[in-house]
């Protein structure tokens, strides 16, 4: 007797996700796309960098490896996300996960050394005035918690939702 394999009948509470997870893949990859750019940016910005003050070769090179690195995970995990492969939403979702707690991590000490970074500016001979101060410390906390915790938890949010969860498995 033969038997054919045909797919599981669709739940009528199942919503697909491949919309969804095309508009995510999209923002991953736009993100590699900037990681990407930031690799020839370090590396002018260290050829440009008056050899008295600036960053070092020895920051600046392992710092744009990461940036490279970065886009080749963000790229890569955008097209396994909009191809809704089952590894993509795992991986981008242990990245979310490792994003957020580094972010936490280090709002938290920002936080604390934000003092000391006050003290050091006033100490300068040339001193911003406390206002143009503050405003730039509120930007850089403002900053911080978009990219480091509020774009994480998106993603966390969005990856983890059943419905994307069972999308990946379908296509996949």
């Amino acid at each position: 007797m033969t038997t054919l394999l045909t797919e599981p009948p669709e739940s009528s509470e199942f919503k697909g996700r491949s919309t969804g997870l095309a508009i995510y893949g999209s923002l991953l990859i736009a993100m590699g796309g900037l990681s990407a750019l930031m690799v020839p940016l370090m590396l002018l910005s260290l050829a440009f960098s008056p050899p008295s003050g600036g960053a070092s070769a020895a920051q600046m090179i392992p710092a744009a490896g990461i940036y490279g690195m970065l886009a080749i995970a963000f790229v890569t995990l955008g097209i396994g996300s909009i191809r809704a492969r089952r590894w993509a939403r795992a991986l981008t979702l242990v990245l979310a996960w490792m994003w957020l707690v580094v972010g936490i991590i280090s709002l938290i000490s920002m936080l604390f050394f934000m003092p000391s970074m006050s003290d050091m500016m006033a100490a300068q001979p040339q001193q911003p005035p406390p206002m143009a101060m503050n405003a730039i410390f509120i930007m850089m906390i403002v900053m911080m918690v978009g990219i480091y915790i509020l774009l994480p938890v998106v993603f966390i949010v969005f990856y983890q939702r059943s419905d994307v969860k069972e999308t990946c498995e379908r296509r996949d």
